[in-house]
């Protein structure tokens, strides 16, 4: 049985909104959906970082029971 990588509530539709600002450029936008973007690339950019701090709390605690 396959595997589903589960993603953070709402990052699919954060990244998908990303993409389709991205592809109308950044001169054309307004304030604010340029924060709009800034605010969804941050979250995606914090993905890699709370999985990196989750291993490092399992490595020191060990697995929750």
């Amino acid at each position: 049985m396959k595997r589903i990588l589960r993603i953070g509530r709402g990052v699919k539709m954060r990244r998908a909104r990303v993409k389709g600002i991205c592809d109308q450029g950044l001169n054309g936008m307004d304030i604010n959906m340029k924060v709009e973007l800034i605010q969804a690339l941050i979250a995606i950019g914090l993905w890699p970082v709370k999985e990196l701090l989750e291993e490092e709390v399992r490595s020191l605690a060990g697995e929750k029971i």
